[in-house]
């Protein structure tokens, strides 16, 4: 499994419940525990990178966007994660870029 670039970062992790609601058809809210395991929703920020550096970002996503990769985040956990979306680029000036990625996973 390859492991997410430690290019600089800052990491939010939120619990995710594996709470699902939905309406029946009769019109009565009800909700499904899909897992006793926590799942997490993690974004990554990368902030200030040079071109060099947001490029090994974007490759890496190229490389990886449909695997579990690991990442070792801020709060001294390691987790499996999948890419849940492309990671975005803010261009800061000609030479400095921000980049955020969006992750869904769980605790190894």
């Amino acid at each position: 499994m390859a492991a997410y670039p430690s290019v600089g970062m800052l990491t939010t992790v939120t619990p995710d419940t594996t709470l699902r609601h939905d309406v029946a058809e009769s019109g009565a809210v009800r909700a499904v525990d899909l897992s006793e395991e926590i799942a997490y929703a993690i974004t990554v920020s990368h902030p200030l990178l040079d071109a060099t550096d947001r490029d090994t970002v974007l490759n890496f996503y190229a490389a990886n966007k449909n695997s579990l990769v690991t990442l070792s985040a801020g709060d001294g956990r390691t987790y499996d994660v999948l890419f849940t979306t492309e990671p975005t680029v803010e261009v800061i000036n000609a030479s400095r870029f921000t980049l955020t990625s969006n992750l869904f996973g769980n605790v190894q």
